[in-house]
């Protein structure tokens, strides 16, 4: 009997050891399913009758059996199995509270695997978002000489008046050297040293005449913060994780015509702002202060980026009201219409 005992001993804890060790999922629920196959086998070969013979000993059977007789003579022993197998039974409560643990687990499993599936969905979604942003910046162009002249004429003149040949205009920049291109032009004064009104002036010519230079690349990159920001399966901590990899995208010229292009109602009324003051997109634009002024530190040229007064907007996130929209039909809620 002893050795029975020890036998089923052994088998418990190794098949305990096999679900608390740190093996395959499969196998460790095929340890799981046996150690509970073993231990209600066990209930039902020792585990009631020897509960049974606790509560009711055999002497004291008798002793009823003795003291009440039965017709058949045998009501006794059938009484007390029958009380065995009341407590037998007793074990399914047991196993449907297992049972019930079962389904939480699987609830539980279930729920971290469509947190894991959004996680992905929505880091395939940016990463996606990141590759057409590269394209897109790979596909800009821009013609300088032909969208803001002046400084081309200005050096046509000194050439003339030094006796020296005239030369051509320039290639078209394409990619992402569009931008430093962009800053030069919009920087260029012919009358007056430049200044940040000059910046804005000069900026506000290409973003209402020639939109068709950067606008598609500013709205993509808005509606890819955008998603970012309204992503409700993200926490704040996983939204500033996305926003900096999109920001480690930008390069010193497109993080310096991104804070232009931003500034005061340039592009819309705020929204845009809003998201790269709550997600710090501008923390490595070179600056470089001047007087009242803030130049590009990363260019020889004199480039004004911002003044005093247009930097505070970039120092605390803008209260922007929902807009009131009126759609008109396939035109969505363009004013023009």
């Amino acid at each position: 009997m002893f050795a029975m005992f020890l036998w089923w001993a052994t088998l418990l804890i190794v098949l305990g050891m096999v679900v608390a060790a740190p093996l395959p999922e499969r196998l460790r629920a095929f340890g799981l399913f046996a150690f509970a196959a073993t231990a209600w086998l066990l209930w039902g070969l020792y585990g009631a009758e020897l509960f049974a013979d606790l509560k009711w000993p055999p002497q004291a059977a008798e002793q009823v059996q003795t003291a009440t007789p039965t017709p058949e003579g045998k009501d006794g022993p059938t009484v007390r199995l029958g009380q065995v197998g009341d407590l037998f039974g007793g074990i399914n409560a047991l196993f449907a509270a297992l049972a019930f643990a079962g389904v939480g687990v699987a609830a539980y499993q279930q729920w971290r695997s469509t947190q894991i599936a959004f996680k992905q969905s929505i880091e395939t979604t940016v990463f996606s978002a990141i590759e057409l942003h590269h394209k897109i910046a790979d596909g800009l162009m821009f013609d300088r000489d032909r969208i803001f002249p002046a400084r081309y004429e200005q050096l046509i003149r000194l050439l003339q008046l030094s006796g020296k040949e005239p030369i051509d205009r320039a290639f078209p920049v394409s990619g992402r050297g569009v931008f430093a291109e962009v800053l030069l032009g919009i920087s260029f004064d012919p009358a007056n040293p430049s200044t940040y009104k000059t910046t804005i002036d000069n900026y506000a010519i290409l973003q209402d005449q020639h939109n068709y230079v950067l606008g598609h690349y500013f709205r993509n990159f808005y509606q890819t913060l955008k998603l970012i920001d309204t992503d409700s399966s993200l926490e704040s901590e996983g939204k500033q994780k996305y926003a900096s990899l999109l920001r480690a995208q930008l390069s010193s010229d497109e993080l310096a015509v991104l804070m232009v292009n931003c500034a005061g109602s340039m592009v819309d009324h705020g929204e845009f702002r809003r998201l790269l003051v709550r997600y710090r997109m501008l923390e490595h634009v070179p600056l470089r202060r001047n007087g009242h002024e803030y130049l590009h530190a990363g260019m020889k040229e004199h480039v004004v980026l911002s003044d005093d007064e247009a930097l505070k907007q970039y120092l605390t996130e803008p209260s922007v009201p929902p807009p009131k929209q009126k759609f008109r039909g396939a035109f969505g809620s363009n004013p023009n219409v």
